[in-house]
């Protein structure tokens, strides 16, 4: 698959979630999609990927997904975003009342 419509189709399947995004960057192996919210989704090879989830340590923890399924990416990523500006990843919550 042509790196431009695997990026492409992706945009498209994340505008149906209400992720927009502000770029995309190619070469001719690889590209890389910019929502205009979160990190990168890169595209290399027959595969989506991007940072799952905060680093730990020294080890970045990635998400693929098979671009041959643009909607299931998209859902996951959707999903991703959503828990990241849930309450529980705000600095001021607490699992606790404090007095």
């Amino acid at each position: 698959m042509i790196p431009g419509h695997a990026l492409a189709s992706l945009r498209d399947a994340l505008a149906a979630h209400g992720i927009t995004t502000t770029g995309m960057a190619l070469t001719r192996l690889s590209g890389t999609l910019y929502p205009g919210h979160g990190p990168a989704i890169r595209y290399h090879h027959g595969l989506y990927w991007w940072p799952a989830r905060r680093p730990h340590r020294a080890r970045p923890l990635y998400a693929i997904h098979d671009a041959s399924d643009p909607p299931g990416a998209a859902r996951r990523i959707a999903r991703q975003a959503q828990l990241s500006t849930s309450p529980e990843d705000s600095p001021a919550w607490t699992s606790h009342p404090t007095r």
